[in-house]
This record gives C-alpha cells, structure tokens and sequence, in this order.
C-alpha cells in the first residue's frame, strides 16, 4: 500500500461488504491496510491502493459510492499504473485525469492513434459509474453523441458529429464527449450547452452537449 514498504500489503481475501468499504484518510484506518483515495473526493478502505499490492493491477475505487479498489487480472479495463500490470501485451492507457484528484489508467488495446491500424483511432470507453473503462481503436467519425472521445488529440475526429467537446463537473474539464456541438458557431444560431458530468445519487453520468 501506498506510503508502505514496497512488498505486498493489501488485504488478502479482502471482501468489500456490502454496501461499501468503510471512508479512510489513510492505510491504517482500514483492516487491510490499504486506503484508495481520490484527492478531495475522499477515501475508501480496499483491497488495494496500488499495483504492489497485487499480482497484477489494482483497479479504481469510489469513495463516492464506497465501492472497494480491487485486484484484478491484467486484462482489458483493469487498473494498471504501468505496463507491468497489463498481460497479453496491453498497454497502460491513461484514462481519466484531473491534477491532484484523480489518474486512473486501464489495460487498454492502445494507448494512442499510433497502436491502431488501418486509420483508426485510439478512443476511450468510460464507466463512470465505477471510474473505469478502457481505450480502444474506433473507426473516424464513427462515435455517437455522448461518447467519449479524446479531447487532447483526434476527437473531433472520432465523433460522428465532428464535435468532440470537454465535459465538466464542477466546472473542471474532465472527459471529452461527442456532442452536437463545441461552441454556439455549432448551432446555426442557437447557443451551445456544453456537456457536464452530472452526479445522480452516488453515481456520475454524462449529458452531451447540445444546441437549444
């Protein structure tokens, strides 16, 4: 766990209970001696906060919901740090990013345009609900309205809509969304509602954006 010595120290046969892990601030406040914390989004006891805890990867917890982090096998969408944690040759692939919240990374088929053949892109596949998901290569314009796309590199060019626009929660960028449109140029006209992570309950989800 993380701030421990470099052997493995997560919770063996750890079981996350039902209805969620209990909130932690750090690995001693949990019996398995391992907090997953999401900066300012708190933290949750599992039975992992980083690879070393694992044989392969330690996939993402929700403070949130209080679902557990866990170790999983190396396999598409499982929690990686590095490429180590990914089996059958898959890279690590940033998934989400928000500076000193949160930087999850999957086992992904790429991890950029440059790992997909024929002209396909690298796109991301979002699971908000357990900030999980994966990237994979997609076809140009070939993503519907409310998708994930890549908003730093080629996503305008992955969506169906020619539109790939940053979706904020609290008014920080976190994903990028296939939309109707970016900017009110979009509308003909009308005015462009950018997209938003909109949290229901205990769960996040995405509304597009879209010209009214």
């Amino acid at each position: 766990s993380s701030g421990g010595s470099s052997s493995s120290s997560g919770g063996m046969g750890f079981m996350c209970p039902p209805g969620g892990g209990m909130a932690c601030n750090v690995p001693a406040d949990c019996p398995s001696n391992a907090c997953y914390t999401l900066g300012a989004l708190g933290g949750v006891c599992s039975e992992c906060d980083e690879d070393a805890d694992c044989a392969f990867g330690c996939s993402a917890g929700n403070p949130l919901s209080g679902d557990c982090a866990f170790c999983c096998d190396g396999t598409l969408g499982c929690g990686c740090e590095t490429d180590l944690a990914c089996q059958g040759g898959l890279p690590c692939a940033q998934l989400l990013s928000v500076p000193g919240i949160i930087d999850i990374s999957t086992c992904s088929e790429c991890a950029s345009d440059a790992d997909c053949p024929g002209g396909n892109l690298c796109a991301p596949s979002y699971d908000l609900s357990s900030l999980g998901g994966q990237l994979g290569c997609v076809p140009p314009m070939s993503l519907p309205n409310g998708e994930g796309c890549d908003i730093a590199g080629s996503g305008d060019m992955q969506c169906v809509s020619g539109n790939c626009a940053s979706a904020t929660l609290m008014g920080i960028p976190i994903i990028g969304v296939c939309s109707e449109c970016d900017e009110d140029a979009d509308c003909g006209g009308g005015v462009c509602v950018l997209p938003e992570i909109v949290l229901v309950g205990v769960m996040l989800d995405v509304v597009p954006g879209m010209c009214i």
